[in-house]
């Protein structure tokens, strides 16, 4: 995120340098555009590693005697949409909670 916002500032100051030529204007601009495609879906990829690592963190073992064991599942829906909201939510309720 923060590689983004550097660009985008040297991007938005680029602009300014280069008011005389309509084409690198448009290319740079198409350039943060394409640049921000490629951090959203790295981030949205991230999120859902994070899921499943929150998945089978708050899942027990097998082994440990219980009968009846909560697994966890999480929403793929709620994570798409919610992302970090959703999974701190997720680590709130299924990882914290349990040990408070």
């Amino acid at each position: 995120m923060l590689a983004l916002y550097l660009v985008q500032f040297f991007l938005g100051l680029s602009e300014d340098v280069g008011a005389d030529d309509q084409a690198l204007r448009e290319r740079v601009a198409m350039f943060g555009l394409i640049f921000q495609l490629v951090v959203a879906i790295v981030m949205l990829v991230m999120t859902f590693r994070v899921k499943d690592m929150i998945e089978d963190h708050a899942t027990p073992d097998v082994d440990s005697g219980t009968m009846f064991v909560e697994h966890v599942k999480l929403s793929g829906l709620m994570t798409f949409f919610f992302s970090i909201y959703y999974l701190q939510w997720a680590i709130n309720r299924y990882v914290v909670g349990p040990r408070a």
